[in-house]
């Protein structure tokens, strides 16, 4: 099995390491190399792309969701079948939480053995950019930093710096990559676009795939990822929980219904990846093109996304909200995040004050502001046993939304790094809604236990 892999980490966010991934990525598939993708951090939008473009589910590798030996589980898995793993890097380089580089992308890179390329916008820089290199070279104190691609030049600012750089840094200079006016991918509140909104994507990503083709020198950097092949610290090895996994796989099957569509896409791939895993059927539908609940699903994931955008056509799709209140009257369990959580509602409220009708499970309205709620890497502690398990058991996860709820719950104690905390969540017997986001991995427990709720169900169906 192959363990080629590198990471593209930045300098920054916005120095244009997801264009340069995804450049790097639909230019190696153009060679005819399978790509295993990978992102690090909690992101779910940037994975979206490098699906599209790899077809490969883009897994998340995240220490503050898991710790060292479960992330290189999760990263030997799926380099199987794979001739390459290409990994993004979250953030700045060496930006992690709080002031502290854990959970960066350098934490994910030394504790993977992963060399990295360093992408810099070198726009208005010239020797500056072999002081910024050799900075972010040495400072973690690793050789890991094994290549640089200048990002927002010609070739002539390149063939001008590479010598320099190079004999004054140590670092290869692979390439350069010049803004291409023709693919640019906008943004909104909550990120880039995603994928699937973007008609054109496939030209776009072919137009930066074929710029990268011309000025980034691919022998070198697939060298550099060949590198990592014999120094994995870390072989595919059982670990303690594989056997929970293997014995509920073979249990009892169970289906389940994702909402997947623009409206609800915030999905962390490894959850359903070990759904999946422990005898889950994915059931795919779309409220906002009015699907009801699949009849043979046995339970609802109601995922992250943008309900706020499409919520005049969500209040008009009638059938998906009856039949999702049919099923929770018949004790079908439903988990439900962010974005998900929101739809439950009575109401949305967009930022011009109109108010949409969504699903009525959760009393109350889910209202959209101009400001970032709670954000960051969060534990999620139940105080009570329900759906997700035990009391006291804690989940980690994610928050990032710009809406609040005037019945956000208080069933778990949310708590960051730095101490703060509060109540927010409703839990039950068969219900998870909450901003949180889950990361069912750091917790297999719950996922096992979502799967009994399930069953329950499943069994209750059939009497």
């Amino acid at each position: 099995m192959s363990r080629s892999r590198v990471m593209i980490v930045g300098t920054n966010s916005g120095c244009g390491k997801t264009t340069v991934t995804c450049a790097i990525m639909k230019a190696l598939m153009n060679q005819g190399l399978k790509v295993a993708p990978f992102k690090c951090g909690p992101d779910y939008i940037d994975p979206m792309f490098h699906k599209h473009i790899t077809g490969q589910p883009s897994i998340n590798l995240d220490l503050f969701f898991l710790e060292k030996d479960r992330l290189n589980w999760l990263l030997n898995n799926h380099l199987q079948g794979s001739d390459i793993g290409i990994i993004e890097g979250v953030m700045g380089m060496y930006d992690g939480i709080g002031t502290t580089a854990k959970a960066s992308s350098f934490d994910v890179a030394v504790s993977t053995n992963t060399p990295m390329i360093l992408v810099v916008n070198a726009r208005g820089m010239s020797v500056s950019l072999a002081a910024m290199i050799k900075g972010y070279k040495d400072y973690g104190g690793s050789d890991l930093v094994k290549g640089v691609i200048l990002n927002n030049v010609g070739k002539g600012t390149y063939m001008f710096l590479k010598k320099t750089i190079e004999e004054q840094t140590g670092v290869s200079v692979l390439g350069y990559f010049e803004k291409q006016e023709k693919a640019v991918i906008e943004s909104r509140h909550l990120g880039l676009i995603t994928a699937q909104e973007i008609q054109n994507l496939d030209e776009k990503v072919e137009i930066l795939a074929q710029a990268a083709e011309k000025s980034i020198d691919f022998k070198a950097l697939k060298a550099i990822a060949d590198s990592a092949d014999a120094g994995a610290p870390y072989q595919p090895k059982r670990m303690p929980f594989e056997a929970a996994i293997y014995g509920a796989a073979a249990g009892t099957k169970v289906k389940l219904a994702v909402a997947m569509d623009k409206a609800f896409c915030f999905y962390y791939e490894d959850n359903l990846n070990l759904l999946q895993k422990i005898g889950v059927e994915i059931l795919p539908f779309s409220p906002l093109h009015g699907d009801e609940v699949p009849k043979e699903a046995d339970g609802i994931y109601l995922g992250g996304g943008y309900p706020e955008v499409y919520a005049g056509e969500l209040s008009q799709k009638l059938w998906p909200k009856l039949s999702i209140r049919h099923c929770y009257s018949m004790h079908m369990p439903i988990l439900a995040e962010c974005g998900g959580f929101m739809y439950l509602h009575e109401n949305i409220e967009d930022l011009e004050g109109h108010t949409y009708q969504m699903v009525g499970l959760i009393p109350g309205t889910a209202k959209l502001t101009k400001k970032l709620g709670p954000f960051g890497y969060v534990d999620i502690t139940p105080k009570k046993d329900s759906m997700l398990g035990e009391a006291g058991a804690v989940i980690k996860g994610h928050e990032f939304h710009y809406s609040v709820s005037d019945n956000a719950g208080s069933d778990f104690t949310v708590s960051k790094t730095g101490g703060k905390s509060w109540e927010e969540g409703h839990a039950g017997d068969y219900l998870y809604g909450g901003y949180p986001h889950l990361y069912l991995y750091s917790r297999i427990e719950s996922a096992l236990s979502f799967k009994k709720a399930m069953i329950k169900y499943h069994k209750r169906s059939l009497e």
